[in-house]
């Protein structure tokens, strides 16, 4: 992964990032790029802030898939990609991929997330300017108390804006679960539980698999497997990550984790989950996943 700085054109209350935190020298970029060109990696992660704001953006995009033959994918909220050519800019440099940031169908809601007024309906534009210029797009919804209820919702406007308009370009839709947020106050708040969350994530999920478009809710950046306890057929296998760091923020050190027949399948839950609810909504599997975990 390559990380632009910090700056970004929405402030959302649920990341873990302070919009004030400094910036490397813009030349670190492309040192940071040859290192990763050169270290047998086959793609890379363009991810920010929201690097869409950095002006040398589809030079780098280029420098990455032309010079080094990575594959490169854009995390992204997609507001810039709305500006006329943009999007096919940078699908012209290289660029194979986008997950943008999409929590709600709805604009005033999306807005209050991201604290950034009137910048949903640019998202949506965002978006498809990217499909039309043939980049794949995956998206990626943070689930907090907010817009919980909202998740079938979202499935439904995913479906029905983009993936019957454009036929096997959206790739995924990963729902994340925050480990921390930068505003404490709102983690407090916002943070919910497995019980509140399973019926409608299981509802747009649902939605998401009959349109043929893969439901990621169990990797690193998710929950734990048993939020689909009951609806084992729409679990993917967990993604766990090779960074120690990384994996450290879940743990299997519940109880009910103990006496799961799925453990070694899934990346475990958050440990700032079980400091906040403890065990509510765990329930612990009898047999044991078909697939296991990938590394």
């Amino acid at each position: 992964m390559l990380r632009l700085g910090f700056r970004c054109n929405q402030d959302c209350g649920f990341c873990w990032q302070g919009r004030d935190w400094p910036a490397p020298n813009d030349e670190l970029y492309w040192t940071w790029l040859d290192e990763i060109g050169r270290s047998g990696a086959e793609s890379i992660t363009i991810s920010g802030g929201e690097p869409t704001l950095y002006r040398r953006l589809p030079e780098l995009i280029e420098r990455a898939h032309s010079v080094h033959g990575l594959r490169v994918t854009l995390q992204t909220n997609a507001i810039q990609l709305a500006k006329s050519g943009y999007a096919q800019s940078l699908a012209d440099a290289g660029l194979d991929t986008m997950l943008v940031s999409l929590h709600a169908a709805d604009a005033a809601l999306s807005d209050r997330m991201t604290r950034a007024p009137n910048t949903y309906v640019r998202t949506i534009a965002g978006i498809h300017a990217a499909l039309r210029a043939k980049i794949k797009v995956g998206f990626n919804c943070m689930v907090e108390r907010e817009n919980v209820a909202e998740l079938p919702a979202l499935a439904e406007l995913i479906v029905r804006e983009f993936v019957a308009a454009y036929p096997g370009l959206v790739l995924v839709v990963n729902f994340s679960q925050a480990g921390d947020y930068h505003d404490q106050q709102r983690f407090e708040r916002e943070y919910v539980s497995l019980a509140e969350v399973r019926a409608p994530l299981v509802s747009a999920a649902r939605t998401l698999a009959a349109a043929g478009v893969a439901v990621e809710v169990g990797g690193t950046c998710g929950f734990p497997l048993c939020l689909f306890h009951g609806h084992e057929e729409l679990l993917q296998p967990a993604r766990a990550e090779l960074d120690p760091w990384h994996m450290s923020a879940r743990s299997h050190e519940a109880s009910i984790c103990q006496s799961c027949a799925r453990t070694s399948s899934c990346v475990g839950v958050r440990r700032a989950y079980l400091k906040r609810f403890g065990e509510a909504g765990l329930l612990p599997f009898s047999t044991p996943a078909a697939t296991r975990s990938s590394g």
